[in-house]
């Protein structure tokens, strides 16, 4: 065999390890908690909230003065959870709150959150009634009380207390992002109320300072924190799209408060809290603090990872009925579930666990001005989907390839003064080579953005182009019809790697300009999907522990990429990965050489060519006789459209026909390369094979794979395959991509390398 000596073919028979493999790297070790448990544990507790209906409502050791609040908080979380409110027990809840009169703040604000989640044709006048009325209930210092038919009303007319004023300015900037007008004034007294009551320490308590010497409950303690910071993020979202300039909201105050949280942070109990022994509201305390964390993309609370810490709590604390009890004497026998305390875990739960579609690059030099964008966008993204997105926040002193991985987007909000040569050049290569995207505003910086990620990403002859006008991130969930103008992409053949855009898309997120710059929200919605391939991972699926760097394998098959005009160096890390595959079954790997472009004859060491593209190679005749020379002297040539892409696929099978007659045909199923039967059993059997999501469009149920070869001497010297194995071994997610799944790529291609060192 050409370039491999009789010796290490014997080693490699003598190995004959089963190339069951082939995902190329041990498993990680399972999270404390994952989605799946976490979804599993939704489905309980919604199945306790629906059994646990009467005829006449649920009962509820809670305050009854409330009427109607059960209903609402029920709606809002099966709402959340992506629920059919015409199920019976959705509907009898929605009528009985219909006909309520809400006379508390608490009620009328939870169902302002209802109605803002339901079909807008329908519920749109009783949502802004009800906007309306909680607007007039605001007080003079920006804050809200109980209500009229409250008993503290009726003591202190003047009442106002943090946790009244958070229901309501939340349940009104829902509204708002349904549609329903709000008053802009509301938006401005709000934030004066949470300005002045915010604690010199940073967090909020529950009575405002006032009057009263003695504030009750007035020290900062968690629920009271992370919900005004969940307020303060929606206030700025508001006064910025009402166009107040930059000096109207200022974040330095949630800062403070994020701070606070970081420093008390707790989940087992509500950190600040000083007044009981066993408090009622630490799940209420739980919600507050996914919403809070969702609003400002906090992944960490301090040194603490909130969600993973919460969410596992939570789970060890639901009970056998599926419900949540007092967390006291939660695991007791004489504990009873409730289904307020159920719904604010399910709430945490849902709003926490929210798929990351965006991490946004913070940094000195990067946008300050804008520190809403990456959280208005999410939430754009989320009106529009059966399940809500969110967003974190990466400081650039922390940030890793495996950080940035948890989201297929990165965000860079470039400025005027964004030092490019100072951003983490390892870690965004790492991330953009691993299967994100990079999306960057760049209004004042398009040509440095430019410069800089081409000279990052040249290496792998990817290239800057304006983004052309037919391509899929200008339609593939979202109908762009406003493009913004001077797009750049920089790609390779098989997928887009960073978009640069030269409009300021900081400041239309940040100021929730839809009406103007629609197109700025639905490109990067685009992207998001394309990014994923049209399926984000849960949020704690997609954290993966950083892969440890290999050493180079110290013996391997020498293979190196074909060089052509059609997109040769798509998927760049694709024969790195077969090298894992390889070194974990085998022990030998795979040595990469520089690309050859057949201008002159391969070099001797080279056993296997890996020619792949997308578009037309154009080889010329005297290149097609030096590969002809390489594979008469022993060589193997793998070929193969690295996405599926038609122009690709057919010019190869032209050029094949051409050049070896009938030499080359479709090969047999019972051929060594498909059934694997390969170095005593070290191959696999790929005759039935997973496809790509596109691919099985296409292809419907049939699973065979097709392959073509040209045999020469006795065995086949060239394997060709019409769709993608490149990409599917490179094993990043490539939208519209017509290839094998990942473990099928990797195991063809070994069994591709296997038989090329064996000698056919």
């Amino acid at each position: 065999m050409y370039g491999v000596s009789k010796r290490f073919r014997e080693a490699i028979v003598a190995a004959a390890l089963a190339l069951a493999i082939v995902a190329g790297r041990a498993p990680a070790a399972p999270a404390a908690v994952s989605d799946g448990q976490i979804a599993q544990s939704v489905q309980r507790g919604l199945k306790y909230i629906y059994t646990a209906r009467k005829d006449a409502g649920w009962d509820t050791q809670f305050d009854r003065r409330h009427s109607g609040g059960v209903e609402a908080l029920v709606l809002l979380t099966a709402l959340s959870a992506g629920e059919d409110v015409g199920q019976p027990v959705l509907t009898a809840a929605l009528q009985a709150l219909a006909k309520e009169d809400p006379q508390t703040t608490y009620v009328r604000a939870v169902r302002v959150m209802v109605y803002a989640r339901l079909d807008q044709a329908q519920y749109a006048q009783a949502l802004q009634k009800d906007v309306a009325v909680l607007s007039n209930l605001q007080m003079p210092n920006g804050g809200w009380g109980y209500g009229p038919d409250h008993p503290t009303t009726k003591l202190r007319q003047d009442w106002t207390d943090s946790s009244n004023t958070q229901m309501a300015v939340l349940a009104l900037a829902d509204a708002a992002a349904a549609g329903a007008p709000v008053k802009p004034e509301v938006w401005v007294r709000a934030r004066e109320f949470w300005e002045k009551s915010q604690n010199a320490d940073g967090g909020w308590g529950y009575e405002p300072p006032g009057k009263n010497i003695i504030r009750l409950r007035g020290t900062s303690h968690g629920s009271m924190t992370a919900a005004g910071l969940a307020c303060y993020a929606a206030i700025g979202a508001r006064l910025a799209a009402n166009g107040a300039d930059a000096r109207a909201f200022s974040p330095a105050a949630a800062y403070k408060g994020i701070d606070w949280l970081g420093k008390n942070f707790s989940v087992a109990n509500m950190p600040g809290w000083a007044w009981s022994k066993s408090e009622e509201w630490v799940y209420f305390y739980h919600w507050k603090l996914a919403r809070a964390a969702g609003a400002w993309g906090l992944r960490t609370c301090g040194a603490h990872d909130w969600y993973p810490e919460t969410a596992a709590i939570l789970l060890a604390r639901q009970r056998s009925d599926g419900g949540w009890a007092e967390p006291a004497l939660h695991a007791s026998a004489e504990a009873k579930s409730d289904v307020v305390r159920t719904c604010f875990a399910l709430l945490t739960l849902l709003r926490g666990g929210a798929p990351i579609a965006m991490n946004r690059l913070e940094g000195a030099d990067l946008d300050q001005d804008h520190p809403l964008d990456a959280a208005n966008f999410a939430a754009w993204m989320s009106a529009g989907q059966s399940q809500p997105v969110g967003w974190q926040r990466v400081e650039m002193k922390s940030v890793s390839s495996a950080l940035l991985g948890e989201a297929p987007v990165l965000y860079i909000p470039a400025s005027a003064q964004t030092d490019f040569a100072a951003l983490p050049a390892p870690a965004l290569s790492d991330y953009v080579l691993n299967g994100g995207t990079i999306l960057v505003s760049a209004a004042p910086s398009a040509d440095k953005a430019k410069a800089f990620f081409t000279s990052l990403l040249g290496k792998y002859e990817m290239q800057a182009v304006p983004l052309d006008d037919a391509h899929p991130l200008w339609s593939l969930h979202y109908k762009v019809q406003e493009k913004p103008p001077g797009v750049i992409a920089i790609s390779d053949s098989a997928r887009v790697r960073v978009l640069i855009v030269s409009s300021n898309l900081a400041e239309a997120w940040h100021r929730n300009a839809l009406a103007k710059s629609r197109g700025l929200f639905e490109l990067a919605g685009n992207l998001v999907h394309y990014s994923a391939a049209g399926l984000l991972p849960g949020r704690l699926a997609a954290r993966k522990p950083a892969a440890p760097k290999r050493p180079a394998p110290k013996r391997g098959v020498v293979i190196a990429r074909v060089k052509h005009e059609g997109g040769w160096s798509a998927c760049p890390l694709a024969l790195g990965r077969l090298s894992d595959v390889l070194a974990d079954a085998l022990s030998f790997g795979v040595l990469e050489v520089p690309a050859v472009d057949l201008a002159q004859d391969v070099p001797d060491n080279v056993s296997v060519l890996w020619m792949t593209g997308s578009g037309e190679p154009g080889l010329s005749a005297d290149k097609i006789a030096r590969l002809k020379k390489f594979l008469q002297r022993g060589g193997t040539l793998f070929a193969d459209s690295a996405i599926g892409a038609k122009p690709f696929a057919d010019s190869v099978d032209a050029m094949l026909k051409s050049a070896f007659a009938d030499a080359y045909k479709e090969l047999p199923a019972t051929h060594p390369l498909l059934t694997g039967s390969l170095g005593g059993g070290a191959g696999s059997d790929v005759r039935e094979v997973n496809y790509s999501p596109q691919a099985e469009q296409l292809l419907g149920r049939n699973k065979a794979l097709k392959l073509y070869g040209v045999e020469l001497d006795g065995r086949v010297a060239v394997v060709f395959s019409k769709i993608g194995v490149t990409s599917g071994l490179d094993g990043v997610p490539i939208y519209g991509a017509v290839s094998l799944a990942r473990d099928d790529a990797r195991r063809l291609a070994a069994n591709v390398v296997l038989y090329a060192m064996l000698g056919g």
